[in-house]
């Protein structure tokens, strides 16, 4: 999907989160989870059970988001991500920074890219790939024309 990989920024879609925005992709994803395993995770939250959920990569963020709204109804629900994107505005990452905990590993890309930065990425891939496409023409030109010499009838 194609706005995954521009991370569009799409609205939580609740009134209590209005001003707030989040990748689609994930959020999307989250949302799902919710659907399926939300009911599920507040019946053990309320037999008593402490709920955190962890993800890693993208499920981090799915793990963040899903914490998210399911905090409203599950108020000591925590998470954990390894390695979660930049996922979420800064107004939702200082809401979330009391129970959402990402784990960084020293150099890790996946969570210091932003959608910022993936889209000066892809400019600087879209500019050196035309003038990489100019030059290994002629290299081409140039390495076929060598080897029709070297192999050439004397």
């Amino acid at each position: 999907y194609m706005g995954d990989f521009r991370a569009l920024p799409c609205e939580l879609g609740v009134a209590w989160a209005a001003s707030w925005s989040a990748h689609k992709g994930i959020l999307e994803a989250a949302l799902w989870v919710q659907a399926e395993y939300g009911p599920v995770l507040l019946q053990l939250h309320q037999a008593g059970y402490r709920i955190v959920v962890v993800g890693h990569s993208l499920g981090g963020g799915v793990a963040a988001l899903l914490t998210v709204y399911l905090r409203r109804s599950i108020p000591t629900i925590t998470s954990w991500g390894f390695g979660t994107p930049a996922c979420v505005d800064m107004g939702l990452a200082l809401e979330c920074q009391e129970y959402v905990t990402s784990v960084v590993l020293r150099d890790d890309v996946v969570p210091r890219a932003t959608a910022a930065s993936v889209q000066h990425l892809v400019d600087d891939v879209i500019l050196v790939h035309d003038q990489w496409v100019a030059h290994a023409s002629e290299d081409f030109a140039a390495f076929k024309q060598r080897v029709l010499q070297l192999w050439a009838p004397k």
